[in-house]
């Protein structure tokens, strides 16, 4: 099995959050889980939107004719457990000394068909509405490139209160040398610039702005010297 990198369980994280990585997949990223405190922190964040969001999301009426549908197939359920009844002697809760009655299994399966049918319209209906929102989140991803040109990972950009963001260097640890001094360096479109002091025993990192993320015009990581070792340009 093939180790994941981070950036390769970013891409996943979604999917781990919401329990739909299975197999080797679901195995692999566990393993880097297991010993990756960023990306734990990553899932656990989408695990709780996931989460936050069929509390918060809007009413929405299911789908059309879903309301016939469900009287319908309850009342072929009844019209099926009718003719039993009638040769046990009516219904079960009118003899005397009769058993308690299992859960009918078909009408259990209704009613999970119904429950599972409404969160999924909750669901959708939310994240409609936060794609529709003006006010909701946004990501800006750009390359992360050398001064040859060489792309050695990326920087996203990500609206919020507050707006941050994060870098991605697969493979940093083998490049720079450990313990060296190391900058990451966020440049504004007003030209000012904040400095974060990043470590070379990690491969990601995530700092928050003072300004807003479309403000945001370049990411550097810089050397101890002020030199730059690889930048993205962003929109303006």
């Amino acid at each position: 099995m093939t180790p994941l990198r981070c950036s390769q369980l970013r891409d996943m994280a979604p999917d781990v959050a919401l329990g739909l990585v299975t197999g080797e997949e679901r195995a692999a990223a566990l393993a880097h889980l297991e010993g990756c405190a960023a990306c734990r922190a990553e899932v656990a964040s989408l695990a709780g939107v996931a989460d936050e969001l069929l509390l918060i999301g809007p009413e929405a009426p299911p789908p059309e004719g879903f309301d016939r549908r469900v009287l319908v197939r309850l009342s072929e359920v009844r019209a099926e457990e009718a003719p039993s009844a009638a040769r046990r002697g009516g219904p079960a809760h009118l003899r005397r000394g009769a058993r308690r009655r299992r859960p009918d299994r078909r009408r259990l399966a209704v009613g999970a068909t119904l429950s599972a049918a409404a969160a999924a319209v909750v669901l959708v209906a939310a994240v409609l509405a936060i794609r529709d929102d003006p006010a909701a989140p946004t990501e800006e991803r750009a390359e992360m490139t050398t001064g040859v040109g060489e792309v050695v990972g990326t920087a996203t950009v990500r609206s919020g209160a507050p707006a941050t963001v994060a870098v991605d260097l697969p493979g940093w640890e083998e490049a720079v040398p450990a313990g060296a001094s190391y900058w990451l360096a966020v440049e504004m479109d007003d030209g000012s610039r904040a400095m974060s002091h990043i470590g070379t025993d990690a491969t990601w990192w995530k700092v928050p702005l003072e300004g807003d993320a479309d403000e945001v015009a370049s990411v550097s990581v810089l050397d101890g010297d002020g030199l730059v070792w690889c930048s993205a340009e962003f929109s303006t």
